[in-house]
């Protein structure tokens, strides 16, 4: 069995993220894909503190199952959610770190 380290895993959900949800949420989760401007209601900001606070259980849930307009993803491999639940996280870890760069601005 193949162990693989916590970077290969957000590094694979970042290409899942890039191929299954980058065109509705956008590059940085935010939202604001090309296709995600169309829809009604928009994306949420993957990268929010809304979105952030809830557990990891209830987000591989809707990872999993969707809600419309996004589509279900449980075609997915139970590991491919959970790297793409990694992703998500570090989606959020990085809107936190440009938060507190802008803040310091101020």
């Amino acid at each position: 069995m193949v162990t693989i380290s916590p970077i290969e895993k957000i590094k694979k959900g970042k290409l899942l993220f890039e191929q299954n949800c980058l065109l509705c949420h956008g590059a940085l989760g935010k939202g604001d894909g090309y296709a995600g401007i169309y829809l009604n209601p928009r994306p949420f900001d993957i990268s929010s503190e809304k979105v952030q606070i809830q557990s990891d259980s209830t987000l591989f849930f809707k990872i999993t199952l969707g809600k419309a307009p996004m589509p279900t993803f449980k075609a997915l491999p139970f590991e491919s959610r959970l790297y793409l639940l990694m992703y998500v996280r570090e989606l959020g870890k990085n809107n936190n770190k440009q938060t507190a760069k802008n803040d310091s601005k101020n």
